[in-house]
């Protein structure tokens, strides 16, 4: 019989956390590579210093611990393979730990007739096992990486709900939406649009499209469960 692994609390919500800080960290680089500011970067990498600390992923820590050296050296060569490094460290420590806390993305799985459905719609793996984990014990969560798969969800189930990640590749957010309000069935349920961008002019895009708010993924796992 195997042992259940020991669940720690900081670390779960550590892991739930994830996805929505591995876009705003890496983001907050790219900045540092077109503007030289590491302001947004250095904060999100104290940020991610302690909180890993706390949930006891030392690897993680220190190496964010190194990158923040190495931004106060200026040393850009190092900085970058430091970053690379981070990221690396990342997905194994979001895979280990989805493993640990036994996260399914499955859209076959048997749908409880107790329960209302959301259909989730991102193309970052992290993302929706992470909102699966959030969702699943109280609602039925279908799981789309594309416009394609989720119209196919849609021939054969009638969510309640659709989370819409608004950047998404070749057929993005806004699309994907048209998609769907295209079809007869699917014309009344609501949608709402997730996104990791502040820009204005695509908040407001949003609203235009759905009358709904949107919800942040920098905001993470509480905005989510209050949706």
């Amino acid at each position: 019989m195997g042992i259940e692994p020991m669940i720690k609390s900081g670390e779960k919500e550590f892991y739930e956390l994830m996805p929505s800080r591995l876009k705003k960290i890496d983001c907050a680089f790219k900045s540092i590579e077109e503007t030289g500011d590491n302001t947004e970067y250095s904060a999100d990498i104290a940020f991610i210093q302690e909180a890993a600390m706390d949930a006891e992923l030392f690897r993680l820590s220190s190496l964010a611990g190194r990158i923040s050296e190495g931004i106060k050296s200026g040393d850009t060569a190092s900085l970058k393979a430091l970053h690379r490094m981070f990221m690396q460290e990342w997905g194994r420590t979001y895979r280990s730990l989805g493993e640990k806390y036994k996260v399914t993305d499955s859209s076959h799985e048997p749908l409880d007739p107790a329960l209302k459905t959301v259909l989730l719609i991102d193309d970052d793996d992290m993302m929706r096992g992470t909102i699966k984990s959030i969702l699943g014990k109280n609602y039925n969560v279908l799981s789309a990486e594309s416009a394609e798969k989720a119209l196919a969800i849609l021939e054969e189930n009638n969510p309640d709900l659709v989370l819409l990640d608004y950047e998404m590749p070749v057929c993005d957010g806004p699309e994907t939406y048209r998609l769907i309000r295209g079809k007869e069935k699917c014309r009344d349920i609501p949608v709402i649009f997730m996104t990791g961008a502040e820009n204005a002019d695509q908040l407001g895009h949003m609203k235009e499209l759905t009358g709904q708010p949107h919800i942040s993924k920098i905001a993470g796992a509480v905005r989510i469960r209050a949706t």
